[in-house]
């Protein structure tokens, strides 16, 4: 499901606070407006899964984003995907993943004593919408 800024999704009664969340509001870099459509769901490994929405409507401010949560965390995150500037819907749209997941090749890998491989499995993507604005008829 996906929600609007300052909206959250159908199924949840009242406006969901980040600050509610303090393990995920403690992640997130200060100085932006951030709104939380559905609540973290907690993972057996210890981590969750969030979806939230950060006010921003560029892509020089989604990297700022990016290098900000960086700094914050002191998690280095690396490009897994791209995806194409559609122009329409997105403006920008890019996956990263941490670097400590270096997805290797073979099944031998791992098994090597030099191997920097811990199968980290942090992901961030990052999704900057073009804002249409209100439709009049």
């Amino acid at each position: 499901m996906s929600c609007r800024f300052g909206e959250t999704n159908s199924d949840l009664t009242q406006e969901l606070s980040i600050k509610e969340f303090p393990q995920l509001y403690d992640t997130l870099p200060v100085g932006y407006e951030y709104h939380i459509c559905s609540p973290p769901q907690q993972h057996d490994t210890g981590g969750y899964t969030a979806d939230i929405r950060v006010a921003i409507t560029t892509e020089t401010e989604a990297k700022k984003w990016k290098e900000d949560y960086q700094e914050k965390t002191r998690v280095t995150l690396q490009v897994q995907a791209t995806k194409p500037h559609s122009g329409r819907v997105n403006l920008f749209a890019i996956n990263y993943r941490c670097h400590h997941n270096t997805m290797p090749r073979s099944g031998t890998a791992d098994e090597k004593i030099s191997s920097k491989n811990s199968n980290c499995p942090a992901l961030v993507s990052v999704t900057v919408k073009r804002f249409m604005g209100n439709k009049s008829k």
